[in-house]
């Protein structure tokens, strides 16, 4: 069958921490953009071996014209290029904080945002950006732009790279054929999803997993149609840490396969039945979409790393039975942002393709300490 991607679609969070540039260069004329940096730079070491710095950039317009971004460069604290975006795929990679479609200018007084993971040597401890942009064309300067004038590439400052050490955790899961979807670092719903709380913009699903299982060159049996088909559905979770349990949800139907969560009429029940697990101050584990009466533990419980908490199921906002997993600094989910993490030990199967509805894995299969497992990939977790 079809390899259909169960998406999450809770809404993440993103919280900006300018870094701007001053209203006017060393030159005296005016710089129509500043940069933010949110959400990191996290250091993050991914199962291909190579570290990575994962944050999200803002670009804001501080003309009273649009403004087009033409290319962003990022380099780190000795100047040496980590990479760079230019022409339609910078604007491409911008959107509106609540994601749509691409501007391709940035209106004034708007700030557009990118998701951005690069490699990166350990050597490098902090980031920095160029950006150059110009004004469509046709667009008259206002008097004060033309008669101070205006410098179209600007430099920020630097961004320090954040010294926190991802923890390590164990896999939630058990077994092998596990694939690891919508996980940094990639283009997916979780990297893009954001919300407003608490005065402030957060993303909260930038590191988490949605974990399904293959067999045979599928996720299913028979057409799908039913939860009971998907090899994942009713698979054991495990708690991946020590800690105390904060919340339980454990009475909300499993839906169809494609419906979607159609009924929801809150935000926490998007989770559907999940567990949240305070690992320590300000860190917990939540785990999502779980069967129906399956949760094991109450709220106040301690749990040991290892333990069942519960079974894979489909309740909530989801397409299809999986796990979504993740560390956050709230245990609500919808108040915090994501937080890095790691797989203790696990073996990385290889990679896997789609060809002709057939899901294959194909790649050398190598033994993981301490690495977060980048998307798309299929893992045997023991």
């Amino acid at each position: 069958m079809c390899m259909r991607l169960p998406v999450l679609l809770t809404a993440g969070v993103l919280t900006l921490v300018p870094i701007a540039s001053p209203v006017t260069a060393d030159s005296g004329r005016l710089v129509g953009v500043s940069v933010s940096v949110s959400q990191g730079p996290w250091r993050i070491t991914g199962d291909d071996g190579h570290h990575r710095i994962v944050y999200t950039v803002g670009l804001t317009n501080l003309f009273p014209v649009p403004l087009i971004p033409e290319e962003l460069w990022i380099e780190d604290q000795r100047g040496r290029t980590l990479s760079w975006l230019r022409g339609d795929d910078l604007r491409d990679a911008l959107t509106t904080i609540y994601p749509g479609p691409a501007p391709g200018v940035i209106a004034p007084s708007q700030t557009l945002v990118a998701p951005l993971d690069m490699r990166a040597g350990p050597r490098s401890t902090a980031i920095r950006h160029r950006i150059e942009y110009k004004v469509p064309p046709g667009t008259e300067l206002p008097e004060t732009l033309r008669q101070t004038g205006v410098k179209w590439s600007v430099r920020s400052p630097e961004a320090p790279i954040r010294t926190h050490v991802p923890l390590s955790i164990a896999p939630p899961l058990r077994g092998q054929g596990w694939l690891n979807l919508n996980a940094c670092c990639t283009d997916s719903p979780h990297s893009k999803a954001r919300l407003s709380t608490g005065g402030t913009w957060q993303q909260m699903e930038r590191f988490a997993i949605d974990f399904v299982q293959l067999r045979g060159g599928g996720q299913a049996d028979g057409d799908g149609s039913r939860n009971s088909d998907y090899f994942a559905f009713g698979s054991p979770i495990m708690s991946a840490t020590d800690g105390v349990v904060v919340r339980v949800r454990n009475n909300m139907p499993d839906i169809p396969p494609g419906a979607e969560g159609e009924d929801l009429t809150s935000a926490v029940q998007f989770l559907g039945n999940h567990v949240s697990v305070r690992i320590r101050a300000g860190v917990f584990a939540v785990y999502a979409h779980m069967k129906e009466g399956s949760v094991r533990v109450e709220q106040g419980d301690r749990v040991r790393t290892g333990q069942r908490l519960g079974r894979l199921g489909n309740s909530g906002n989801t397409t299809g039975p999986h796990l979504h997993f993740q560390l956050s600094d709230s245990p609500i989910l919808f108040g915090g942002s994501a937080l890095p993490y790691v797989f203790d030990r696990y073996r990385r199967m290889g990679d896997v393709t789609e060809r002709d509805d057939v899901v294959s894995i194909t790649g050398k299969a190598t033994r993981q300490r301490n690495t977060y497992p980048l998307a798309i990939g299929a893992y045997h977790f023991r």
